[in-house]
C-alpha cells in the first residue's frame, strides 16, 4: 500500500529518466526539478516545479512508469 512505503527509497523511472525519492508537496522541489509525489487521492503524480513534466519528458497519458522501492 502506498501509505506504507518509505518515500526516501522510491525511484520512479519514466521516459528514460529517474526521479529519486517522493516529495511531500509540489513546493518541496527546486525550480525546474522533476518530482514524484503521492497526491491527495493517493495516486502517484509526476510534476515539474515551475514547468510541464509531460512536455519536458515527451510523455503521453499511456507512457510506461516503473516504481521501485
Amino acid at each position: 500500500m502506498l501509505r506504507d512505503i518509505d518515500p526516501a527509497r522510491v525511484v520512479v523511472e519514466i521516459a528514460g529518466r529517474k526521479i529519486f525519492g517522493l516529495k511531500r508537496t509540489y513546493g518541496d522541489g527546486a525550480d525546474g526539478e522533476l518530482i514524484a509525489l503521492i497526491g491527495s487521492s493517493w495516486e502517484l503524480e509526476i510534476a515539474q516545479r515551475g514547468g510541464n513534466a509531460a512536455k519536458t519528458l515527451g510523455i503521453l497519458a499511456n507512457s510506461k512508469v516503473v516504481v521501485l522501492g
